[in-house]
C-alpha cells in the first residue's frame, strides 16, 4: 500500500497585542488645505496589490503606505491531485485579501521492486516487500466498536485526531489534536504522533450517541453567546443547556456529527470545537488493527566521508552544478517550496518538532544528543526572532516553520538570546550544551533558512556578529561554513528530515548534501565561481539493492584568491586590499554624519595569514613616494588622508595631491599605517575603519 503522510495545516493566527490595520480601515481623516497644493496625505479605505505586495495610496498624490509583502494564508482546497494531473490549492493575504491559486502534484512513494545501481544517481535503491505492522483502520460503522479514534481535517490536506484535554482554560470550546500519519485514501495509518484518544461511544434508544473520553468526561455540544462550542462534562446532565447526545449521519465519506438538541457541529478547525454549519470536511472513525506498508530497501549512503548527507541521489534535487552564488540559492529555493505539501502555525512547531526527534519515550532536544522528557522544553528562534526570524521582524512565515523553529531546553533558549552562531566574545557555541556535533547541526539549520527565505525575506549571512538586528543577518558565516565541512550529518538530522517530509513539510537539502553549501557560500560571502566539488557519493542499499558512486575523501579548501603583500617596494603602482582584524577597508562613509568612519567588509584570511577572500571591498592603488612612504588612490581617483579636527583623530577622502602621504611601518607581522605628518594611525574601530592617535595593537596587512 502506498502511503502519504500529513499533519495540520493551521489558519494564520495573528499574536495577540498586534494591531494590523484591516481593509476597510481609513489610515488618516486629514484633509487638504483649500488649495491646489497636495498638502497632507488621504490614504485609500482599501488597500491596492499587485502579485507581491500590497499599499495604501494617496488620493492627491503617488506617496504609498503600509506597504509590504502579501502574508498568505491556506483558504481553500481546489481540486485533489491525480496520478495524471495536478492539484490546486488558494491562498489568501490576511491583510489585504488578495488572493492566489498554487498547483501541487501528485505524490506517491517508489515501488520500485528492484535494486538500482547507478553511478549517475550514485545511491542504491533497495527492494521494496511489504510488511504488516500494528495501525489503526478506517471504520465504515460505529456499531463495529465502542473505542473509536474521532479525525478531521480543516483543509482537506492535514488530518488531526481529537483528544479529551482542553486547549485552554479561556477557551472551553475548544478541544486539542493529535497529529497523525494516514495512508494517502485515509483508509488506514500508522500511528498518531501524539497519543491521539480513544472514544467510547454508547448507541441511545434512539438512535444518537455519548462519547465519552478515557477520563470518563462525556463530549457535549452547547451554544454560549455567539459561541458554538463544544466541552466536556462528568454527567449526562450538560451544563448551558447542552447535550451530550450527538446525532450521527454516515456520509458517502466519513461521517457528520452534531448535538441532538444544539444543532452544533463538530468540526477540525485551529482545535476541535463547534459549528453553527455543517463543516467542510467529515469526521473519520478509526480503531486499532494491522495496517500493510511497504518496506523500502532503502537509499545507499553518500560516499563523501566528509560530506555524509541523508542520501546521494541528486535527481531528488535536480540541480544545475555550474550555477553558483545566489543562482543556485534561489533555484534550491524554488525546489525547497516545491516540496512543502502542508503548512502550521508557530505554537503547533513545539509538537511538531518533538514528534519529528522522538526518541524512546522522550525526544532529543535541539543542541543535544541525549533523551529528554518533553515538559521542559520550548521553541528556539535558530534564526531569532529579533534578526528576521519571527513575526516581530515580519518572518511570519518563517517561524511557522518546523525545520526553523526547534524544540529545545527553556535554559538553552535563554542562554543563546540572538546571537550568531560561533566562538568569538559576541557569539553563540551550540557545543556548549555538550554535544560537539551541534555545531554542524546548527550550520545546516542557518543554511536552510538563508536559503529558503534568503530573497524573499532579505535573510543574508554575516561574519560580523555585531551587526544591528535590522541588517537580518545570521552567522557566523565562516564559523557555519567550517563546521558543515568538520561535522558530519547526525542520525537525528536524517531522522527530523525524512520525519518532517512525511509529515508535509520538504525537506533540509543541506542534511542531504551539506556540500550544496559550497555552491552559494564561502567563508567571506557569497560563491563567486562554481567550487571544485563532487557531489557524488557511494554506498550500498538495504533490501537488493546495491549502489556505488565516486566521493572524495575531503571537501576541497577554495584557494584564496589574494596573496599577501610582502615587499613594499613591489607595491609601488599597484592596487592591494587593506585589511585589519579580519576586516577590509572601503571608500565608503559608515555614517554621512561622520565622515571619520569608513565602511569594514568581512575578509576570510587563511590560517596563516598568506591568502584572501574577499567580496564587496576594493583596492587601493599605492604610489611610492618615498622610501616606506606611499599615497593610496580610490577607484573613484580620490586621494585617503589623514587629519584632526578637534578631538577626533581622522581619515577621510580628498581630490587633490595634498597632505595625503601614509607611512607605512613594516613590523614582524603585517604592517602599521600613518599620517605622515599628523601621525594619525588608520585602525578597525567596531564596526568601521577610523583614525586613532595611538599605534593598534594588531597589524594591518595588505594583499594583491
Amino acid at each position: 500500500m502506498k502511503l502519504k503522510k500529513f499533519i495540520l495545516m493551521s489558519l494564520l493566527v495573528m499574536p495577540l497585542g498586534m494591531t494590523i490595520m484591516g481593509c476597510d480601515e481609513e489610515a488618516s481623516t486629514e484633509t487638504p488645505a483649500e488649495s491646489n497644493e497636495h498638502t497632507k496625505h488621504i490614504w485609500s479605505k482599501k488597500y491596492a496589490f499587485d502579485n507581491d505586495n500590497h499599499w495604501l495610496t494617496c488620493s492627491g498624490c503617488d506617496e504609498k503606505n503600509l506597504f509590504g509583502p502579501h502574508v498568505w494564508n491556506f483558504e481553500k482546497l481546489i481540486k485533489d491531485p491525480t496520478p495524471s494531473e495536478e492539484g490546486y490549492k488558494q491562498f489568501k493575504c490576511v491583510i489585504c485579501g488578495a488572493t492566489k491559486t498554487e498547483s501541487f502534484p501528485y505524490a506517491e512513494e517508489n515501488n520500485n521492486n528492484n535494486g538500482n545501481d547507478d553511478d549517475n544517481n550514485n545511491n542504491g535503491n533497495g527492494g521494496t516487500t511489504t510488511t504488516e505492522v500494528d495501525g489503526y483502520v478506517m471504520v465504515d460503522s460505529i456499531d463495529d466498536t465502542d473505542n473509536l479514534y474521532i479525525v478531521s481535517s480543516a483543509d482537506g490536506l492535514s488530518y488531526n485526531a481529537m483528544t479529551a484535554e482542553i486547549k485552554s482554560e479561556d477557551l472551553p470550546w475548544y478541544l486539542c489534536f493529535a497529529v497523525t500519519d494516514y495512508s494517502l485514501d485515509k483508509t488506514d495509518f500508522v500511528q498518531m504522533e501524539e497519543n491521539g484518544e480513544e472514544f467510547k461511544f454508547t448507541k441511545q434508544n434512539d438512535g444518537s450517541y455519548t462519547i465519552q473520553a478515557k477520563n470518563n468526561n462525556y463530549v457535549y455540544s452547547y451554544v454560549d453567546g455567539t459561541h458554538y462550542s463544544i466541552g466536556l462534562c462528568d454527567s449526562t446532565t450538560a451544563p448551558k443547556s447542552g447535550s451530550v447526545y450527538w446525532e450521527i449521519t454516515k456520509e458517502e465519506k466519513g461521517f457528520i456529527f452534531k448535538g441532538k438538541t444544539t444543532n452544533v457541529y463538530l468540526q477540525q478547525y485551529l482545535s476541535f470545537c463547534g459549528n453553527k454549519s455543517k463543516p467542510g470536511f467529515p469526521i473519520y472513525l478509526f480503531e486499532k488493527g494491522k495496517v500493510t506498508v511497504n518496506d523500502n530497501g532503502g537509499n545507499g549512503g553518500d560516499g563523501n566521508d566528509a560530506f555524509t548527507g541523508t542520501i546521494a541521489e541528486d535527481s531528488r534535487w535536480n540541480l544545475n552544478f555550474n550555477e553558483y552564488g545566489y543562482t543556485f540559492r534561489d533555484t534550491l529555493a524554488t525546489l525547497m517550496r516545491a516540496k512543502v505539501k502542508t503548512t502550521t502555525t508557530y505554537s503547533a512547531c513545539l509538537n511538531i518538532g518533538m514528534s519529528a526527534a522522538a526518541k524512546d519515550d522522550g525526544y532529543v532536544p535541539f543542541y543535544h544528543n541525549t533523551v529528554y522528557p518533553k515538559k521542559d522544553s520550548n521553541r528556539e528562534h535558530t534564526w531569532p526572532n529579533s534578526r528576521g526570524g519571527g513575526s516581530n521582524a515580519g518572518g511570519s512565515e518563517i517561524e511557522k516553520d518546523p525545520y526553523m523553529v526547534r524544540p529545545t531546553l527553556v535554559k538553552d533558549n535563554s542562554d543563546r538570546g540572538n546571537k550568531f552562531y560561533g566562538l568569538g566574545s559576541n557569539e553563540w557555541d551550540p557545543a556548549s550544551c555538550g554535544f560537539e556535533g551541534a555545531r554542524g547541526e546548527s550550520a545546516r539549520v542557518i543554511f536552510y533558512v538563508a536559503t529558503k527565505f534568503g530573497k524573499t525575506h532579505g535573510l543574508t549571512l554575516s561574519n560580523n556578529p555585531g551587526d544591528s538586528s535590522s541588517k537580518k543577518t545570521m552567522g557566523t558565516l565562516k564559523t557555519l561554513i567550517e563546521w558543515n565541512r568538520k561535522y558530519p550529518v547526525t542520525d537525528m538530522e536524517k531522522q527530523i528530515n525524512n520525519n518532517l517530509e512525511k509529515a508535509g513539510f520538504g525537506r533540509n537539502p543541506f542534511v542531504d548534501h551539506p556540500e550544496y553549501a559550497e555552491f552559494i557560500w564561502t567563508t567571506s560571502g557569497v560563491q563567486t565561481a562554481v567550487p571544485n566539488i563532487d557531489v557524488g557519493g557511494s554506498g550500498s542499499g538495504g533490501g537488493s539493492g546495491s549502489g556505488s558512486g565516486t566521493g572524495q575523501d575531503v571537501p576541497p579548501t577554495p584557494a584564496y584568491e589574494y596573496s599577501l603583500v610582502t615587499d613594499l617596494n613591489a607595491l609601488d603602482g599597484q592596487s592591494a586590499f587593506i585589511v585589519h582584524e579580519g576586516k577590509a577597508l572601503t571608500s565608503v562613509n559608515g555614517n554621512a554624519s561622520r565622515p571619520w568612519y569608513f565602511n569594514a567588509v568581512d575578509a576570510d584570511i587563511s590560517s596563516d595569514k598568506t591568502g584572501l577572500n574577499v567580496s564587496g571591498a576594493q583596492k587601493f592603488t599605492f604610489t611610492k613616494v618615498s622610501d616606506g612612504v606611499f599615497t593610496m588612490k580610490t577607484p573613484e581617483n580620490k586621494y585617503l588622508y589623514s587629519y584632526i579636527d578637534g578631538t577626533h583623530y581622522s581619515i577621510g577622502l580628498k581630490a587633490d595631491a595634498t597632505d595625503i602621504n601614509f607611512t607605512i611601518e613594516a613590523l614582524s607581522d603585517g604592517y602599521t599605517i600613518k599620517g605622515t605628518n599628523t601621525n594619525v594611525y588608520i585602525k578597525l574601530g567596531s564596526p568601521s575603519f577610523q583614525g586613532t592617535n595611538t599605534k593598534p595593537t594588531n597589524p594591518i596587512y595588505l594583499y594583491k
